[in-house]
């Protein structure tokens, strides 16, 4: 799941909060910016896997790890996350966005 397409059902919730991007500008617009699509598919990647924003494969997912960490804390910075846990959003099963994603973590124990 999490090496596939996000959710459509994240994807319709996500989409209409994101902020508007920035005008380029006109001299020198510089870089295109990366897809919202492929960075919300990096964070989607980096919440199921438990993977480093540095081991985002850049190929399969379309933006590096570095481009997702940033949009992951501009979106939380306006705003984006908090709505979508809202109280309102929820369902019988917990926050309607995240009931498709499951913490992988792994815990090592020393032999000593």
């Amino acid at each position: 799941m999490c090496d596939g397409p996000v959710p459509d059902d994240l994807r319709e919730r996500v989409v209409p909060l994101l902020p508007p991007r920035p005008p380029q500008h006109r001299r020198y617009p510089g870089r295109l910016p990366a897809d919202d699509r492929a960075a919300l598919r990096g964070i989607v990647y980096v919440l199921c896997t438990g993977a480093t924003w540095a081991d985002v494969p850049t190929e399969t997912i379309g933006c590096s790890g570095v481009t997702c960490w940033r949009r992951l804390r501009d979106w939380t910075e306006a705003g984006v996350w908090p709505v979508c846990t809202r109280p309102s959003s929820l369902n019988s099963e917990g926050p309607a966005c995240w009931t498709w994603a499951t913490p992988r973590s792994t815990a090592r124990t020393s032999g000593l």
